[in-house]
Formats: structure tokens, sequence, C-alpha cells
């Protein structure tokens, strides 16, 4: 009986995969679910305040349903440092004109494939992009 208290216990103490695995950094390409967003940021020429003179930047976001950590060992670096508890991530599209053939997307849920990289400029508005 005590067995199956501690395997009880230990069952429902113990967080599920997706809390305890991160999602690995490029050039692995991961698939992330969530609700695009569009927000506004601060641009050139201080990347500050919009009400301050800065230009104003639209970028899409992806924000997630659950946090989750990006960086397993064999991908951190010295710029993609493992980030915990991410709950939005920018999107970051390659293909020119994304924006204008998917402007239907904001406010939708999207499964998003790509891979992760850590902010590393001023354009880069969240912690971790895609």
């Amino acid at each position: 009986m005590r067995a199956i208290a501690l395997c009880l216990f230990a069952l429902i103490s113990a967080p599920s995969l997706a809390e305890v695995a991160c999602l690995p950094f490029e050039p692995t390409e991961v698939s992330i679910e969530g609700t695009i967003v569009a927000r506004s940021f601060p641009g050139r020429p201080n990347f500050e305040s919009i009400v301050g003179g800065d230009e104003k930047l639209v970028y899409w976001l992806l924000k997630l349903d659950k946090p989750v950590c990006v960086g397993t060992p064999d991908s951190v670096s010295e710029i993609n440092t493992v980030e915990s508890k991410v709950l939005e991530i920018q999107i970051a599209p390659k293909e020119a004109g994304f924006y204008k053939r998917q402007r239907g997307a904001v406010g939708k849920r999207a499964l998003i494939k790509g891979t992760l990289f850590h902010q590393h400029t001023a354009w880069h508005v969240t912690k971790i992009v895609v």
C-alpha cells in the first residue's frame, strides 16, 4: 500500500515532459503553436519611446498557451543562452512579402515551423525569435 502511495505521489508531483524539456536553438527546426498577435514597439533612432519620437514598428509575436524553455545543452552558445518561461516569440520570416500575404493571420492560432535564436539586435523585441 505504501509503495502505491509513493508512486502516486511521484506521478502527481512530477512535472510533465513538456515542462521539463527545452526546445533547441538553430539549426534544429521546431514546430510551436500559439496565437499570432501584432504589437507596436519603438524603433529608430533610440528604440526607447514612440511618444518620445521614435519610429513606430509593428512586429508579430507568437503568444504561447504555456511557457516553454528554450536551449538544449547541445544548442546553446555565446549568443543562444537558455531562457525559461518563454511566453512570446517574435516571428521573423525570411520571405519578402510574408506579412502582406498573411495579414489575415493576426489574432488566429498558428503552427509555426522554423529555427529559434536568441535576440541580439535592437530589432529583436522578445528574448527568443523564430
